[in-house]
């Protein structure tokens, strides 16, 4: 867990804003000193910017996005970020089941050091084997075909997005190991893989309320813990400590009451 004095950037938005830009720095081979020779800026101010400590500017972030050759199309993205950094609630709107919707997700899981990820009605996306995916999205009224052929060409992105991160802890309902829409081969088949999952996963008994919302919690470097909540047109993240505090308790709890995985 961070501690309060590690605490950097002053908002999730920012934090991204200032990871792009400086792994774009990264990647172009330039040292901050360099980066700030070429704005005309102090390393100490570009040193404020790339820890988050500092708003940039509209003008800031394209020049050091121009000199770093962030493409154009992230330079928009950068520009909306900045735009609303003091807001600490992230409610994002988006058309149904839209593949966009997990854009944000990545970025966020893209700087996680740790995430604890519960799901009280499905396998978790990330750990999903393809027949199970299909099955679960054939079984939604709300998707068409092609719909849900996009999601399905999206589940190995998932995994290659969970992949990155040092410490996963997944929490799987019981009750989705027996979903009805999933025929038993598949099933079978998906609680082997999850078995062989390289990362931490761990069974909730059905005793525990099954209507307990889906949520995830990241950890982040230099930054408090942050909370994904999804929903079918909506993705939310928390931020505020006071916000967040409920879901670490939860996730504590869960885990605290969750068993390891049957053997074959």
């Amino acid at each position: 867990m961070t501690a309060p004095d590690e605490v950097r950037a002053k908002t999730l938005r920012l934090l991204l804003v200032c990871r792009e830009l400086d792994a774009a720095r990264v990647r172009k081979g330039l040292t901050t000193r360099a980066f700030a020779d070429r704005m005309a800026m102090s390393p100490a101010m570009v040193n404020r910017l790339m820890n988050g400590r500092r708003r940039p500017s509209r003008l800031e972030i394209g020049g050091l996005a121009a000199v770093a050759e962030v493409p154009q199309e992230r330079r928009r993205v950068l520009y909306e970020l900045a735009e609303h950094c003091e807001e600490r609630t992230w409610l994002l709107e988006h058309p149904d089941w839209s593949p966009a919707r997990y854009d944000t997700l990545r970025a966020v899981t893209a700087e996680a050091t740790a995430l604890t990820w519960f799901d009280p009605l499905l396998v978790p996306r990330p750990l999903r084997t393809p027949d199970y995916h299909r099955a679960v999205l054939a079984a939604s009224p709300a998707l068409d075909g092609d719909e849900a052929e996009v999601l399905l060409d999206d589940l190995d992105n998932d995994h290659k997005m969970v992949a990155r991160v040092p410490k996963a802890t997944f929490l799987v309902h019981d009750r989705a190991l027996v979903h009805p829409a999933v025929p038993a081969e598949v099933m079978r088949a998906q609680l082997d893989s999850l078995r062989r999952s390289p990362h931490t996963v761990r069974l909730v008994p059905s005793t525990e309320p099954p209507t307990v919302e889906s949520f995830r919690v990241f950890e982040l470097p230099h930054y408090h813990p942050v909370v994904h909540l999804e929903g079918e047109s909506t993705t939310l993240f928390l931020e505020e400590p006071s916000s967040v505090r409920p879901y670490l308790a939860q996730a504590a709890a869960l885990r605290s009451a969750s068993r390891e995985l049957p053997a074959a």
